[in-house]
C-alpha cells in the first residue's frame, strides 16, 4: 500500500500531513490534491467506457439467438464410458 500513496504523492495527486500525536508518534494524513482529482475523473471516465463496452458485448451474445439442436449436451466431465 504504502509504494502506491509514495507514487501518488510522487505524481502530485495525493498530499501528505503529519500530525504529531502525543510525545513520539506521528499519524499521516493524506488527501486528493486538484490534479488528483481531476486524474480521478479522467480514470472514472475511462473504467465506465470499458465496462460499458464489455456490457454491450455480453448483453449482444443474450440477446442474440443461439443455434440450438434438438440433441443434449454431450460434454461430461470425469465419465468413465
Amino acid at each position: 500500500m504504502y509504494p502506491i500513496l509514495y507514487r501518488l504523492i510522487d505524481k502530485g495527486y495525493i498530499a501528505d500531513e503529519q500530525v504529531l500525536v502525543g510525545r513520539r508518534r506521528t499519524r499521516v494524513y493524506y488527501h486528493l490534491t486538484d490534479s488528483g482529482k481531476d486524474y480521478l475523473e479522467h480514470i472514472e471516465a475511462e473504467y465506465f467506457s470499458v465496462t460499458d463496452g464489455i456490457n454491450s458485448i455480453f448483453s449482444s451474445l443474450v440477446d442474440s439467438p443461439s443455434e440450438q439442436s434438438d440433441q443434449p449436451d454431450e460434454a461430461v466431465i470425469g465419465s468413465n464410458e
